[in-house]
């Protein structure tokens, strides 16, 4: 294929294998990412590697343990999913995305391959693996491998280290079209990352969780270690990060005493846990006001965004700006219903139309939702007039939150 000059050519190249244009093959299967590692030799077992799955936590903890590690003089890789704002966040080295032109010219030569190996593969499968071949090719110690649905038949189950740690982060009721509507169901594909004598890292959590990842775990001869304690988490982090910073320090003290490497200062600690996560409580200022962007997107997700909103703004006055991804076996009232408490004002838009976003909830649906709830609010078609009309709001906080794909539209006004 042609050389791909930019990361806009690079979304283009990448189309075709959207889900959506794919015919003639199951999309949620490991069968054509497993082919296809060993027709490039398997760079996924190469490097040392911790697996995060989960519903709420997974993209914070990542970067948490990158950041840890970093600060030990390693090299690492960091695979998260969804990018924000570019392609390239998909595969870090060392907490930076590739250069431009980088990406673009190693991404050209791997496709290349991807077209070699005569293997349909999906979009999602075509961009971790890309993250493992490149990964190897940077010399990296470590890679930091973030599940992107599930976990069992995520394209990133590929991984047959024996010394991989897998992290578990919190579960809760996601994706229930495709994962099943119970806890047990959901965790027992959380768990599915879990290989023969793996180290397994998790907060306690709900008997049904426990219950399936306890006999994963048995039946995978891995030991589970359950992280009791949040209380040694930097005291700046909001509520929900202290949770997910405590479980990657434990994880990364490990794996430290694991391979002989000296365990990290306090100093070291409190400068990982600084590390930049992008729409995770991100605090901009603008026109006098504070505007916040987190990716709640999930019931879950929006009530850990709610207490942290109440901590750290307890006498401030909340506008929310809200869209949400349609379907995926989300309950639409139950997301808003978690996260409106907070504010004196909802403005409900769409996600701006792209090969990403597959329709966005009602407006109109949501503002009535609000308004059910004792909340004013007003719905809003147009995302960028939305925005607008947020920052003309009088509320000291303002908060953007719902859909990955609505916060990969704003963050780029913000930071105008």
């Amino acid at each position: 294929m042609k050389t791909i000059a930019n990361l806009q050519e690079a979304e283009l190249a990448l189309e075709p294998f959207w889900p959506a244009n794919l015919r003639g093959r199951t999309v949620y299967t490991t069968e054509y990412m497993e082919r296809f590692m060993e027709f490039v030799h398997d760079p996924q077992n190469k490097p040392r590697v911790v697996h995060i799955a989960g519903t709420s936590g997974k993209t914070s903890t990542a970067y948490y343990v990158a950041s840890l590690l970093k600060q030990a003089g390693k090299r690492v890789g960091l695979m998260t999913s969804p990018h924000i704002e570019a392609l390239s966040e998909r595969a870090q080295v060392d907490l930076e995305p590739l250069p431009e032109a980088e990406f673009c010219s190693e991404l050209s030569s791997y496709m290349d391959l991807v077209w070699q190996s005569g293997i349909t593969l999906s979009y999602a499968e075509i961009i971790y693996g890309f993250a493992f071949w490149e990964f190897v090719r940077q010399r990296v110690d470590y890679i930091v491998v973030e599940v992107g649905m599930g976990g069992l038949l995520d394209a990133t189950n590929v991984i047959d280290r024996e010394d991989k740690v897998s992290v578990i982060t919190d579960i809760g009721l996601d994706h229930t079209n495709v994962l099943g509507d119970s806890l047990e169901e959901i965790a027992r594909h959380k768990a599915g990352i879990i290989r023969l004598h793996n180290s397994v890292f998790m907060h306690r959590q709900d008997d049904a969780v426990m219950g399936v990842v306890r006999e994963v775990s048995m039946r995978r001869q891995a030991d589970l270690h359950i992280v009791e304690r949040t209380a040694d988490a930097p005291g700046f982090l909001p509520l929900f990060q202290r949770r997910n910073f405590s479980l990657a320090t434990n994880v990364v003290s490990f794996i430290l005493q694991r391979d002989n490497i000296g365990q990290l200062t306090p100093a070291q600690i409190s400068d990982a846990a600084r590390v930049h996560i992008p729409a995770r409580m991100e605090q901009f200022r603008k026109k006098r006001k504070i505007i916040l962007l987190d990716n709640a997107h999930n019931p879950q997700k929006l009530h850990a965004l709610r207490e942290a909103i109440d901590e750290q703004y307890p006498n401030k006055s909340i506008a929310l700006m809200l869209a949400f991804v349609a379907g995926r076996g989300r309950n639409t009232e139950e997301m808003i219903e978690a996260i409106i408490p907070v504010s004196e004002h909802v403005i409900a838009t769409t996600i701006p139309a792209g090969s990403h976003n597959r329709g966005s909830c009602d407006p109109d649906e949501i503002a009535d939702i609000c308004g059910t709830n004792h909340v004013a609010a007003e719905a809003i078609d147009d995302t960028t007039e939305a925005y607008h009309a947020l920052l003309d709001r009088p509320e000291d906080v303002l908060v953007v939150t719902g859909s990955t794909y609505l916060l990969e539209h704003i963050r780029p006004l913000v930071r105008i």
